[in-house]
């Protein structure tokens, strides 16, 4: 069992509608942004795609939020 999204904002599991509309400032896209990469490091050009991706549309946030989510949650790949 997966735990659950680290941000209210953030859809716990997989998206099979767009999510519901809605306006949600841009604080809140970079809260939710900043609790689903809490522990990863990030560079400079790191933090400006996600300050450009937090100032999109709600949908497109929840959608990569939750993703992003999600991918943490799965199971790592095996190395060769």
């Amino acid at each position: 069992m997966t735990a659950a999204p680290p941000h209210e904002y953030i859809p716990a599991g997989p998206l099979f509608t767009e999510p519901p509309g809605g306006f949600e400032p841009a604080k809140v896209h970079f809260a939710a942004f900043a609790a689903v990469l809490n522990g990863v490091e990030t560079g400079d050009y790191d933090n400006e795609v996600i300050a450009w991706l937090a100032n999109l549309d709600d949908t497109t946030c929840r959608v990569v939020t939750s993703l992003m989510w999600r991918c943490r949650q799965a199971s790592p790949l095996v190395q060769a």
